[in-house]
């Protein structure tokens, strides 16, 4: 790996913090430092953008409008304040000024070291950000910062905690090899905007959490994070809310192609959920762990469907549509009570009808209840003693009816003890 540069040569760094670092070793921000630095920053990010998107990106960034316009009347200032900041902080005789940094070019800040606190909370970046490779040694904060295009954090490290809290991602989040030594912390984070054309595909392969890693009250909008090979070593904070998580519909693709191909499959968003899964379970909680179980069924189903090499009958698929249909995949009470209310209907009927001309209403009745409801739970015994006599004498039709409602019955009843099987432990 190529030695990592000092932050303070990056020309990106010393604009972001034109009016001096944060001190390092401080657990406190020097909040009235930021607000200057911050808003030279969102003046020179957003002089690309009309009124309308300079407002729409501000109250992303929960800043006040003003800070996004006035780039033009400043620009001369700040770019002879930026030349001798950075000859300032660079004081070796072989150093050169790398030139003010420009706006079309992406937000470069790769391979470079940052030794003192970053802090970049409310900042609005309306470039691609890079930061891959990037050590930060002190604590670094993206709190409520608004990624306009792609965020890219790929190989990382956090060696102190990493906010970023409320912070809006709107083309993808790549921390694929991500090293966080400290608490990660992505509370409140938007990754995509909802109802905005851009995906957002948060990509975490390979990324270590090594402390806490809080996603509480995080929206993923448009797809389930990347997490192959990821690493929850301790506690991973989830909400495990509708809300928060796309709905597993037949709009993710069934292959990427490659147009697409850093767009993840179907295949690729069930790995996820299971894997959510199982370090939820380890944590002991089983109503979360439900949450990605079913979502996880969801997608199997899904892509057991869409398998081209599959016969036309889609043998695989059909019992995860069973599962989903009749149990909600194991989450719903209701459906399998309600599946065995109607199976036991329909036994009931038709054997009242049989009874019917030869008891009478009231004793038909009570014979056909009861016959149904032992066929449905042959664990009482009445088949085997009282009403022994009245199968056999049944026509070969309704016996046909008595075996199907016990045979359909198991399985609605394994669907009511899988729920308690997901909820006690």
């Amino acid at each position: 790996m190529a030695e990592l540069r000092d932050a303070n040569t990056n020309p990106w760094y010393v604009l972001m913090t034109l009016y001096g670092e944060q001190e390092g070793k401080s657990p406190f921000v020097d909040e009235e430092l930021h607000a200057k630095n911050r808003a030279v920053w969102n003046a020179w990010s957003c002089q690309g953008l009309d009124d309308a998107a300079a407002a729409e990106v501000a109250k992303l960034a929960q800043v006040d409008v003003g800070e996004t316009r006035g780039w033009a009347e400043m620009a001369a200032k700040v770019k002879r304040r930026h030349r001798a900041e950075t000859m300032k902080r660079n004081t070796d005789s072989d150093f050169t000024y790398p030139g003010f940094p420009d706006f079309e070019e992406f937000i470069n800040c790769s391979g470079i070291q940052f030794f003192n606190k970053v802090v970049l909370k409310n900042c609005i970046f309306t470039r691609s950000a890079d930061f891959s490779s990037a050590t930060f040694t002190q604590a670094a904060s993206f709190s409520s910062a608004t990624f306009n295009q792609i965020a890219d954090f790929y190989y990382a490290t956090f060696t102190q905690g990493a906010y970023f809290n409320s912070a809006t991602f709107t083309q993808h989040a790549n921390f694929r090899s991500a090293t966080f030594d400290g608490p990660a912390k992505f509370v409140g984070a938007k990754f995509g905007v909802r109802g905005a054309d851009e995906v957002c595909v948060p990509i975490f392969t390979e990324a270590a959490f090594a402390r806490l890693a809080s996603f509480r009250e995080a929206a993923f909008v448009t797809h389930y994070p990347v997490l192959e090979g990821t690493e929850f070593r301790e506690t991973v904070a989830l909400t495990a809310k509708d809300g928060y998580w796309p709905k597993p519909l037949p709009v993710l693709l069934n292959e990427a192609d490659e147009d697409a191909k850093d767009v993840p499959t179907k295949e690729v968003a069930k790995e996820s959920c299971a894997a959510l899964r199982h370090a939820l379970a380890k944590q002991g909680m089983p109503e979360e762990e439900h949450f990605f179980f079913r979502r996880e069924m969801e997608f199997a189903r899904q892509v057991e469907w869409a398998d081209r090499d599959a016969s036309w009958l889609r043998f695989k698929a059909w019992p995860y549509w069973l599962f989903k249909v009749f149990s909600g995949y194991g989450e719903s009470i209701a459906l399998p009570m309600r599946a065995l209310g109607e199976l036991f209907l329909l036994g009931a009927v038709a054997l009242f009808g049989f009874f019917l001309p030869t008891l009478g209403w009231f004793k038909a009745i009570g014979l056909a209840a009861s016959m149904s409801f032992s066929n449905l739970l042959p664990l009482f015994g009445f088949s085997r003693s009282i009403l022994k006599d009245v199968l056999s004498n049944l026509p070969w039709g309704l016996q046909f009816l008595s075996g199907a409602q016990t045979i359909l019955a198991l399985p609605l009843l394994f669907f009511l003890a899988l729920r308690k099987r997901f909820r006690l432990r």
